[in-house]
């Protein structure tokens, strides 16, 4: 019992003065790493936001803006550029995709009406040896609505589309 009741106090003992020592640090000024400061003087975490985006810029994009998002250079040195191109009442009518300032992919969009709600969508890719256009009729035919939704719980509606190939210099182009 005398063996038991030692090591019950050891045990009780070692978490005591493990508690008793936490500590505290308290600097005055900034935290760096490596010269880079990451907690400023009053607090503030300081983070590299060259890489996020702001939705309001292409999602509330006012009539016939340029928006132009710079992805961070990838692990192959290429810049990604993406630009969305609006027309005078705000709306999206062209999208493209620079690799390394070269325009790789773009899409337009014209003759859109909304019943049925259809549009006339040509894309372009030069993302092969040669550019490839294709010019697509689209129609879209809601077949459910949004449902009422909590603030972060996903939601999902369906619609039927179809798309058919209206010209093409892409032999394996197809319609859906």
């Amino acid at each position: 019992m005398t063996k038991l009741f030692s090591l019950s106090a050891i045990a009780l003992l070692t978490s005591l003065s493990t508690a008793a020592t936490a500590a505290s640090l308290d600097v005055h000024g900034d935290i760096k790493i490596n010269g880079k400061t990451v907690i400023d003087a009053k607090g503030n975490v300081i983070q590299d936001q060259s890489h996020l985006i702001n939705i309001d810029d292409y999602a509330n994009a006012a009539p016939n803006r340029v928006v132009t998002l710079a992805a961070p250079v990838g692990e192959n040195g290429i810049v990604s550029t993406y630009k969305m191109t609006y027309d005078e009442t705000g709306r999206e009518y062209k999208q493209e995709e620079f690799s390394d300032s070269k325009l790789v992919w773009s899409t337009t969009w014209e003759n859109r009406t909304t019943t049925p709600l259809a549009q006339k969508r040509t894309t372009l890719s030069h993302w092969g040896e040669n550019p490839i256009t294709t010019t697509y009729q689209d129609e879209f035919t809601t077949s459910s609505s949004y449902p009422l939704a909590q603030i972060g719980v996903s939601m999902t509606r369906a619609d039927i589309y179809t798309s058919e190939v209206l010209a093409t210099d892409d032999p394996e182009a197809q319609s859906w």
